[in-house]
């Protein structure tokens, strides 16, 4: 069986999808067998960041029971993925209330799972949280993001949820709180410190991963460095 994590943070636009699909590619690169879920159910994006064409099987179809996981994994970029629908109709009266029997596949599967979770602490959120064995709280270094980053502490403590550290990205602004001080605020550890980074825009516009398409960037490096840190090796 391989083991579950989920990348969660308190609110959205702290870079959560991106860290997921790349962490999830640079897993694939060390040789893991290695799987990235778009379990952010309203605002899944998986499909746009490794432009692959979005009526491609999803996680949506596999939650109505239109497919099954089996059929729906893709590869793309050098990494196993189940994107997310991004179709107003397939939002429809879905749940997640399947979402751990999904996962439970894929640990059959796969060494690792990665699960991109919804920003928040809605139901989805939650569900897809408990699923999950554990977690890494991804945030920025301002007080909005780790006020609210508590809150899915607390959430995950009370779940059970194994918390692995947290990221801290797009840092290097004038206003940034020292990633000691919120280490000390979430008495979690900080896993690494990720930089704005401009070419997330340009993996945006390409369909094409930072890691996937310029593995020597300071991202890249640090996304790497995340992986070999997760895998024991770092």
């Amino acid at each position: 069986m391989g083991v579950s994590v989920c990348l969660a943070s308190g609110k959205d636009g702290v870079g959560r999808s991106t860290i997921t699909v790349n962490l999830g590619i640079a897993l694939s690169s060390l040789g893991v067998s290695t799987v990235v879920v778009d379990g952010d159910i309203e605002g899944a994006s998986f499909s746009i960041l490794l432009g692959v064409d979005p009526d491609t099987p999803s996680l949506h179809d596999c939650l109505a029971c239109k497919t099954t996981s089996e059929n729906a994994v893709i590869e793309a970029h050098g990494v196993n993925a189940l994107v997310g629908g991004i179709g107003i109709e397939q939002l429809v009266d879905v749940s997640v209330n399947g979402f751990s029997n999904i996962l439970k596949e894929l640990t059959e599967r796969f060494d690792i799972v990665l699960v991109d979770s919804p920003a928040g602490l809605g139901t989805e959120a939650v569900t897809i949280m408990n699923s999950c064995q554990s977690v890494i709280l991804v945030l920025t270094p301002d007080i909005n993001s780790v006020t609210n980053t508590l809150k899915t502490l607390a959430v995950a403590k009370k779940l059970g949820t194994t918390v692995l550290g947290g990221i801290i990205n797009r840092t290097g602004g004038q206003y940034d709180i020292p990633s000691d001080k919120i280490e000390d605020l979430l008495r979690v550890k900080i896993i690494s410190e990720i930089g704005e980074e401009g070419l997330v825009r340009q993996s945006l516009q390409e369909g094409v991963p930072i890691y996937a398409g310029n593995p020597d960037s300071s991202f890249s490096k640090k996304i790497m460095d995340v992986a070999n840190k997760l895998i024991g090796s770092g």
